[in-house]
């Protein structure tokens, strides 16, 4: 809690898009997600945000308006 929680997200297959992300609390409050684009080749994003309680999140990745698989992810803080 109240420590950066990181992940990234490669597009390079993916043709042009842009990545959102959407982070929901264990109460189904939405909480702020910084997304940046790296100046790679890859065409990768740092995601970061900061979970400010324990328990289950919901993380939804899209890509060009459509969820990646696997999405949404859970991850137990």
């Amino acid at each position: 809690v109240d420590t950066p929680a990181k992940f990234h997200v490669e597009t390079f297959a993916a043709g042009k898009g842009n990545v959102d992300v959407i982070v929901i609390n264990p109460k189904g409050q939405r909480e702020k997600c910084d997304v940046d684009i790296c100046n790679d080749k890859n065409q990768t994003y740092d995601c970061t945000y900061y979970p400010t309680m324990e328990g289950q999140y919901k993380v939804i990745v899209k890509f060009a308006g459509q969820e990646v698989p696997k999405s949404p992810f859970s991850p137990y803080i």
